[in-house]
């Protein structure tokens, strides 16, 4: 079966599958359709597709005790003044901030294998924390899939890489030798596992931040690739910009 293109519309809250070879459309789920295990956008944080066209969602997912219980529990305790703390249970309902895996028709399936989701530590977690199959990740990660199926995770303002593979095991967490990173706005995974970032530049031009691109080994070596700074003093101008690469290792960037 052909693979899946996935597309995220954050303002209609829309989530579009097609099939990559013919271009029609697989499914589609919007927001007022939207059942607790399927796949959604709303509160997105971030999302990456794996290689058997599943995808991994980043985003605040409704937790805890369901509104109906709460209504329960408030009837229960007889006539009375609804206090603050009550209004705000059933104003608010809980969310957890987590990853979930979902297979190719949008359905939740376990985030690793072997394991159930439910049985999982969703406790908040740190980045010097950082343990074998998380289902938290710190707030402001980035993530993306390897072709190999790995997990790859950036903090963006520290440029730390930390990689699980398929199985979840933290196997790698590197911070690069490097004075040129200020944020990352994005970052792709190269077929023999190193990183590209897009980035902003530490050094203004100007009083204006330009991004560039660079490439983070595994063993803290960073190499500056291509940016007003870099060899080539290529102008990628001063917007946030998107990174991919591809099968062939080719390196694709578009403004955001």
């Amino acid at each position: 079966e052909s693979e899946t293109v996935w597309i995220l519309d954050h303002d209609e809250e829309i989530v579009l599958a097609y099939d990559a070879a013919t271009g029609k459309e697989r499914f589609r789920i919007e927001n007022e359709d939207h059942e607790p295990d399927r796949i959604s956008v709303l509160d997105h944080r971030g999302a990456a597709v794996c290689q058997n066209n599943a995808i991994l969602i980043h985003r605040n997912w409704e937790s805890g005790v369901p509104k109906s219980s709460i209504s329960e529990m408030i009837r229960g305790a007889g006539p009375h003044v609804l206090t603050q703390a009550e209004l705000d249970a059933l104003n608010e309902v809980p969310r957890l901030a987590e990853i979930r895996r979902f297979d190719r028709q949008g359905r939740r399936i376990p985030l690793w294998p072997n394991k159930k989701d439910d049985d999982l530590d969703h406790n908040p977690v740190e980045w010097n924390a950082l343990h074998d199959q998380p289902a938290l990740l710190p707030d402001n990660a980035l993530l993306e899939a390897a072709l190999d199926g790995a997990l790859y995770i950036v903090e963006p303002d520290l440029a730390i890489v930390v990689r699980f593979d398929r199985d979840g095991r933290r196997t790698d967490l590197v911070r690069p030798v490097q004075k040129e990173i200020s944020t990352i706005t994005d970052f792709a995974v190269e077929p023999g596992g190193s990183v590209i970032v897009a980035f902003e530049h530490r050094k203004k031009i100007n009083r204006e931040t330009w991004m560039h691109i660079g490439r983070i080994h595994f063993d803290g070596r960073f190499e500056l690739l291509a940016g007003p700074h870099s060899k080539m003093k290529t102008s990628l101008g001063t917007s946030a910009l998107r990174v991919s690469v591809d099968a062939a290792g080719r390196i694709h960037l578009a403004g955001s």
